[in-house]
């Protein structure tokens, strides 16, 4: 039999598919038994148009298919207000939050809260059922849930059982205490404190093994063998060079300045929408022009702030990780596309370069600079430094 949730759900889905096509720049979401819409705004007690982030807007409809339509002609008319400016909060705080009956008791046997937990998670701002790297995400998290039959009941015995069937400290155990917290924090059951009090340490109790530290020279002599994929090479190269994350490198535009090459590129922060550019500079100069970094080649074009979307950028990101995995196995080595950037964000270090430009040129903050790339300082890091001031 079809859950009528689920059912409700897939209308959801089409209605969102037809706004996103449309560019209404709303989406409908199904959130404790009534709809809301999800749009980039500016805070409630901040009305600043250049600092958006992603906000819940109750529009008092209980989530049914006869209230969709309105929610539909709601989600428009956001959308119509936005892109006129005519916003405001006051308008959109009268409508009360939908509030459902008294619910009736709930199950806490897995079968039926894992089909709660479904509905719930495919709900979340950032999640997509269309979404290869989603799909893959949500089917790790089942692959520990269903570990636990069905009929039996989520608490802190059954779970801690199942927990001890596996080596203590061992990768599974401690994805069965974090998958089953998530779970247990989601339906709110009684012994959580407990739950918690036991999962978290057993979380931490997990000491994966340390990745040998590669050198600089490691780096660079990888990037260099795969330059040449014309898809996903440049793009390798670029992390290298300028230190952008994976999410900004189809943004970056390079160019030469007084005999200088520097690169133009968005700056992608999680918690809001990219609204501006930022300069990098190629620390190693010979590098950037021996992996020929101003003959650009890549999968995606971000030449505005309007390009950038953050469905496609995932999409794309996923690819390329899947290439440079690929490409890590055929030359033996193990790392990933992110510490490209996180070796510049050494560089900038071991340059003496100050902390303020450098994390100017790496799209954060100077505090986060410092605690990502001044501390932990090994041999290596020191040895660079001395090089550096010719000791």
């Amino acid at each position: 039999m079809v859950n009528p949730l689920e059912l409700l759900q897939a209308q959801v889905d089409k209605a969102n598919y037809l706004l996103k096509k449309k560019k209404v720049g709303a989406t409908i979401y199904i959130r404790k038994d009534g709809f809301f819409l999800r749009a980039y705004l500016p805070s409630k007690t901040n009305p600043d148009w250049k600092k958006l982030t992603q906000q819940w807007i109750p529009i008092g409809l209980k989530a049914h298919n006869k209230n969709l339509r309105k929610a539909t002609d709601l989600a428009k008319e956001l959308g119509a207000e936005k892109a006129s400016n005519l916003f405001t909060w006051d308008k959109w705080l009268e409508k009360d939050e939908y509030q459902p009956p008294t619910k009736k008791k709930r199950s806490y046997l897995m079968k039926d809260l894992l089909k709660e937990f479904d509905i719930w998670y495919w709900n979340q701002p950032n999640k997509n059922r269309e979404n290869t790297s989603n799909k893959k995400g949500y089917q790790h998290i089942l692959n520990y849930l269903n570990k636990l039959g069905g009929n039996k009941l989520l608490n802190l015995k059954n779970v801690r059982e199942l927990a001890e069937t596996y080596p203590h400290g061992s990768k599974s155990q401690m994805e069965i205490a974090k998958q089953f917290f998530r779970l247990a924090k989601f339906a709110e059951i009684p012994e959580l404190k407990k739950f918690g009090d036991w999962a978290v340490p057993t979380q931490q109790n997990y000491k994966p093994k340390k990745r040998e530290k590669l050198t600089d020279k490691d780096y660079f002599e990888f990037v260099k063998a795969v330059r040449e994929d014309p898809k996903w090479g440049w793009a390798a190269a670029a992390m290298l060079v300028f230190g952008c994350r994976t999410s900004e490198v189809w943004s970056v535009q390079p160019y030469e300045k007084q005999g200088k090459i520097l690169a133009k590129m968005i700056t992608v922060d999680k918690a809001t929408k990219p609204d501006k550019w930022r300069i990098s500079l190629a620390l190693e100069q010979d590098w950037a022009r021996e992996l020929n970094i101003l003959e650009v080649s890549k999968d995606w074009e971000i030449n505005t702030l309007e390009d950038y979307d953050g469905a496609k950028s995932k999409s794309v990101g996923d690819r390329f990780r899947k290439w440079f995995k690929k490409k890590c196995a055929e030359h033996n080595v193990v790392f990933q596309p992110y510490d490209l950037r996180h070796a510049f964000g050494h560089r900038t270090a071991n340059k003496n370069i100050s902390t303020v430009n450098a994390a100017k040129w790496m799209g954060h903050s100077p505090e986060i600079h410092s605690k990502t790339y001044q501390s932990g300082y090994d041999e290596g890091d020191i040895l660079a430094v001395a090089e550096n001031l010719n000791l």
